[in-house]
């Protein structure tokens, strides 16, 4: 039986993938060649079907996505402890954190651990970029949900009455564009030079890679124009290239079939 990946769509069967958490999961999945199937859920399947489950069986405060339902049934929530769980389970397929190494791959090593300590020291790198595409992002997303979903994820993100309100009026300020071109023109120098064609390793796309690429379909999902002067701008560095390689080693054809059009 294959895995069930638990997707965050706007809308079952026609709203666009969006979810920056999900991305990473199923690129991992995809590079694992792990076998499995997506479940699309909305906030509303999180919050009423999902939560009581979830909380039940893991202990969690509430559902969110992305999670995985196993194949003996029992679930796995947060990206990256199912990565986690993706490299224990499968050590003799494409290792997400060491993606040159020699397989298997025993992931109670001193190098893959620290493998794990250099992507989390590069996650909260990337918290600033998180915080300026999410300025572009926010009111998109919104827009596309309906009322009530809208009126939680603004509630969920911690943004005030006035300050949601500036938000969504300096939506298409195009300093917020720059800023975010500046980011990765930064990130880009300290970690796509000397040859390296990815961020998880030189020559092999990982972990990483993954979260980055989720990290643009936040914007990709919503605007075709503002992923293309953002991440495929020239004044963001190697990510152009970088965003190239990554489309033609991950296509995803099925998932950006349903991105917004410009």
């Amino acid at each position: 039986m294959p895995i069930k990946l638990y997707d965050l769509v706007t809308k079952r069967g026609t709203g666009v993938f969006f979810s920056n958490n999900c991305s990473p999961v199923r690129l991992a999945l995809l590079a694992k060649g792990v076998d499995f199937v997506t479940e699309e859920v909305e906030y509303p399947d999180l919050r009423f079907t999902w939560t009581p489950v979830l909380a039940k069986e893991l202990g969690v405060e509430k559902a969110t996505a992305p999670f995985i339902e196993c194949e003996d049934g029992k679930h796995v929530m947060d990206s990256l402890t199912i990565a986690l769980w993706l490299d224990k389970t499968y050590p003799d397929r494409y290792n997400l954190f060491l993606p040159e190494a020699e397989l298997p791959v025993d992931v109670e090593s001193q190098d893959y651990k620290q493998a794990v300590q250099r992507f989390e020291k590069m996650e909260e790198e990337l918290n600033d970029l998180i915080a300026q595409v999410d300025e572009l992002y926010g009111p998109r997303i919104v827009s596309q949900l309906d009322a009530e979903s809208g009126s939680y994820w603004v509630e969920k993100n911690g943004y005030g009455k006035d300050e949601w309100k500036n938000l969504v009026a300096t939506q298409n300020d195009p300093s917020k564009v720059q800023t975010i071109q500046r980011t990765l023109g930064k990130l880009a120098e300290e970690h796509l030079t000397g040859g390296a064609s990815f961020l998880t390793s030189a020559t092999k796309p990982g972990f990483t890679d993954f979260v980055m690429v989720g990290i643009s379909r936040l914007l990709r999902s919503l605007s075709a124009q503002l992923y293309r002067e953002t991440f495929q701008g020239p004044k963001s560095g190697q990510f152009a290239n970088w965003a190239l390689r990554m489309d033609e080693a991950f296509p995803l054809a099925d998932i950006r079939a349903r991105d917004l059009q410009d």
